[in-house]
């Protein structure tokens, strides 16, 4: 681990070098990345798999503080550069830093209070009433989510889903109905697709059962996955949701011997191939395979990793509109609430806080510090980021226990979607993992209800084991 941590503050060094603006506001985020690099470090060469704490902090560590400080030492933000209110920056670094030392705090606290079950802990055996129950309720909403894919191909074409990311979204516009309604069913799409992959993979390779309708089940999902999250057509986190959603619930035992491997060479992946990927699948001609590079340093001034000059914003927006004491946040909680029924709903924070820097284009994150802060100032950065650092190694442990089914695929849910959530804002991709989340409790109402129809006391066990 201790290679790792050196080699990676090279690059550290590297960024620290490209330029000499903001000193003070740049030893604070050098510390932040020490300290989140940390994290980073022990979720690497941890014995568990600990996903959700790889996929959060690798878009914390590289996608949010470490570009922040290249732009704050060369002074160049890709958002209307000259409207980056410079005096804010010293407020917003200090913001990152107290909220990541609170993260870890949490993190390390968890980690070492956390009582791990032994390898090869069994889970109750199954009734055959529970098994069978467990199947039907597996296909059910595997089902469902391939009826509302087959439903929206119908209306919108296949050509909306199979392609590149420029050429489905022709298809797209194209298809019946707003903006709005259209981005919300592709949303759903996508969400239900991973979940139902990452129900009938849990249940068919971690819990084993093996019967033909959960066989079925699986198969129907992996249609579905395939075509609803077809790669070329995915921005970055929804691909990054399906790949982790497959290989933790299809393919943890590959997953877990090559770990480390796969998520050291992380950051390079996100330097150096993704922005190919990206510069390929947003190209205008469908046989055009030329793609513009530019180096990882100046990759870091891409507006995709805009989150340090989106805490400067939320520092102004709280300097003028003051505090919303937990408005923002019960906003996001309630997304679905129409603003015809809620006029004071909050929109999102990010889209909030470039509108009152003066931004035209409000698509603007609000990281999950910033988050915190808009609602309860330094405290609630504090003590929030305390507590996802506690959450987030603790969604660890439980997918590494797997004697709680339903709590170990919401861990394979919010690891996909981690680093969008800690990207945010929370209002804006918030129905993203939430349609993930409705088809898995969907999928546990359907299984107590088939349960309390069937007796148990008269079933004999199921053989049932979890790995």
């Amino acid at each position: 681990m201790i290679p790792f941590y050196l080699i990676n503050c090279l690059a550290l060094i590297t960024v620290y070098a490209s330029g000499d603006a903001h000193p003070g506001a740049s030893l604070l985020l050098a510390a932040s990345f020490l300290v989140s690099l940390a994290c980073f470090s022990h979720a690497v060469f941890a014995r568990s798999l600990s996903a959700t704490s790889f996929a959060y902090l690798l878009y914390a560590t590289y996608g949010f503080i470490l570009p922040g400080l290249m732009q704050l030492r060369s002074d160049r933000f890709y958002w209307i550069n000259n409207s980056v209110r410079r005096e804010l920056i010293p407020d917003a670094a200090t913001l990152v830093f107290v909220s990541t030392v609170a993260f870890a705090i949490g993190y390390f606290a968890r980690t070492a209070s956390a009582r791990p079950e032994p390898p090869g802990t069994t889970a109750p055996a199954l009734s055959v009433t529970r098994s069978a129950a467990l199947s039907r309720a597996t296909f059910a909403v595997c089902l469902l989510a391939f009826a509302y894919l087959a439903v929206n191909v119908q209306r919108y074409g296949p050509l909306s889903f199979i392609g590149t990311r420029f050429t489905t979204s022709l298809a797209q516009s194209a298809g019946a109905g707003g903006v709005s309604g259209i981005g919300l069913a592709f949303t759903l799409t996508r969400g239900l697709a991973i979940a139902a992959f990452a129900i009938s993979g849990f249940v068919l390779w971690r819990m084993r059962q093996r019967d033909v309708l959960t066989v079925s089940a699986f198969g129907l999902s992996c249609v579905t996955l395939a075509i609803a999250n077809f790669p070329p057509a995915l921005p970055r986190f929804w691909l990054v949701a399906t790949i982790l959603a497959v290989l933790m619930s299809a393919f943890s035992g590959w997953f877990r011997r090559w770990k480390v491997l796969l998520f050291a060479a992380a950051p390079l992946l996100l330097f150096f191939v993704f922005p190919v990927l990206q510069a390929y699948n947003r190209r205008s001609e469908s046989l055009n395979f030329e793609v513009s590079l530019t180096s990882p340093l100046q990759s870091m001034l891409h507006g995709d990793y805009d989150g340090v000059q989106a805490a400067v914003n939320v520092m102004g927006l709280v300097g003028e509109s003051g505090l919303a004491f937990g408005g923002r946040l019960l906003s996001s909680l309630l997304f679905f609430v129409p603003r015809s029924i809620w006029s004071g709903k909050y929109q999102p924070t990010g889209s909030e806080a470039a509108d009152t820097a003066g931004y035209h284009f409000l698509n603007i994150s609000a990281p999950l510090p910033a988050e915190f802060f808009a609602d309860f100032h330094y405290v609630g950065a504090v003590l929030g980021m305390g507590l996802i650092g506690w959450a987030v190694r603790s969604l660890d442990d439980i997918y590494e226990a797997a004697t709680r089914p339903l709590v170990a695929m919401v861990a394979i849910i919010l690891a996909g979607f981690a680093p969008i959530i800690g990207r945010g804002p929370l209002l804006g991709i918030i129905a993203a993992p939430a349609s993930s989340l409705f088809l898995l409790a969907l999928w546990f109402i359907l299984l107590r209800l088939r349960l309390g129809r069937g007796g148990q006391t008269r079933d004999r066990p199921h053989a049932h084991r979890a790995p």
